[in-house]
């Protein structure tokens, strides 16, 4: 029989993994944003000169 406190404890850490994994997810999605709005200012920037 599982405890209460046991069912509290692994929903926590699930849901920490969880948030974590989505917060990983996130920055991934921020980062490849950035280097393609930095790779668009570039060539922007070339198509200028």
């Amino acid at each position: 029989m599982v405890s209460n406190h046991e069912l509290v404890h692994a929903g926590s850490r699930s849901l920490v993994a969880v948030a974590s994994a989505l917060g990983v997810l996130a920055a991934l999605k921020a980062g490849s944003a950035l280097k393609d709005a930095v790779m668009v200012l570039s060539t922007m920037d070339e198509a200028a000169y």
